[in-house]
């Protein structure tokens, strides 16, 4: 599982805050070279906000990067 953390950290106190996070997980159902994954936001409360997918997904000729920015696009629709 891939986890984003969002943070909110004070310039000026210096306190942390957890906003949320993205969870990534691989669903097993692709092939070595297309993934699967179920997406989930979750709040700072660790609850699960929203579910999407991404299906297709090219594993070796992709970045880490695009996975995240199709997961947050995935989020939004």
């Amino acid at each position: 599982m891939i986890k984003v953390k969002i943070e909110l950290r004070s310039a000026r106190t210096g306190k942390v805050e957890s906003l949320g996070e993205i969870r990534i997980t691989n669903d097993a159902t692709g092939t070595p070279l297309r993934g699967n994954y179920d997406v989930l936001k979750c709040g700072k409360n660790g609850r699960v906000l929203k579910v999407a997918r991404v299906e297709n997904h090219p594993r070796k000729s992709n970045t880490i990067f695009n996975l995240l920015r199709k997961a947050l696009e995935a989020l939004k629709a």
